[in-house]
């Protein structure tokens, strides 16, 4: 007679979320981030991005084919806006 496998549960690191106080103190310390990094070259991405989404919708792609594009414009946004903040005090 075979027995089953022994569930596998995540360790408790990895089921904790953050701090509330850590995330209240990152969204406070935004606005100093953006205004020390790099605030040009983050508002021509941005630009860049509403202008690429606005190209896509308008374009006759069809609705499936902008929202993918825009998607993908919103995630690129996101991943390439921390490098132009700067790091956080202490680091």
């Amino acid at each position: 007679m075979a027995q089953a496998p022994p569930t596998v549960r995540p360790s408790a690191r990895v089921l904790r979320r953050p701090p509330r106080r850590r995330r209240l103190r990152a969204a406070a310390l935004l606005p100093a981030r953006l205004r020390h990094g790099r605030p040009l070259r983050l508002m021509a991405r941005l630009l860049a991005a509403v202008l690429l989404g606005v190209i896509a919708a308008r374009s006759g792609a069809g609705g499936p084919a902008a929202a993918g594009v825009v998607t993908g414009l919103g995630f690129w946004l996101v991943l390439t806006m921390r490098g132009d903040l700067a790091p956080p005090p202490g680091r």
